[in-house]
């Protein structure tokens, strides 16, 4: 591939869906494309890269080490794009900025905090932010968020980081239960 183009941006999109859903019918739901086009849209990115980037078929799905190196490549390609849109946003209306926001899955449905609020406030207010959201752990979130690849998580506070800065949103009562029979019972 000599130049990169939109249409190799958006193949490789679908190519990272693929792989995080491990094949094609689990990204068929992700991206609401049907799998022949999926299937279609990857056999494109191998024919503009020479390469295969997986196996599919009855045995299952499993990248080549030709489309590891891809998927692993994308990060940093996709990183890229964002650290531009922010920066360039700052100077351009016409650009859409990013924010990076993980939570536990348990958190981004809590009615107590109510996320799906505040971000649709939010959107309301900044139209041109991107709101990227993902949905993790809460090591992989605070990996994510070390790493520079999430800008603010939402995750229960086990233990603090004196390198992290925490700012408490919403309390949630924890209760143990037992049986009558049980000898923690009185």
């Amino acid at each position: 591939m000599r130049q990169l183009l939109d249409v190799d941006l958006r193949l490789i999109r679908i190519f990272r869906v693929i792989v995080e859903a491990k094949g094609l019918a689990g990204a068929q739901l992700v991206l609401n494309l049907s799998q022949s086009r999926i299937s279609t849209s990857l056999a494109e990115l191998e024919a503009r890269l020479g390469v295969r980037l997986c196996r599919r078929g009855r045995a299952g799905f499993a990248l080549t080490e030709a489309g590891r190196s891809v998927y692993e490549a994308s990060h940093e390609l996709f990183e890229a794009v964002d650290r531009f849109c922010n920066n360039a946003g700052t100077v351009s209306l016409n650009l859409k900025r990013v924010v990076k926001l993980g939570a536990v899955d348990a958190l981004s449905t809590n009615s107590g905090i109510g996320l799906a609020k505040i971000l649709g406030d939010f959107r309301s207010g900044a139209p041109s932010i991107m709101i990227d959201f993902m949905i993790a752990g809460p090591e992989e979130l605070e990996s994510q968020l070390i790493a520079g690849a999430r800008d603010i998580i939402i995750k229960p506070i086990l233990t603090k980081r004196f390198d992290l800065s925490y700012v408490p949103l919403a309390t949630e009562r924890q209760s143990l239960y037992c049986a009558r029979c049980h000898p923690l019972f009185d």
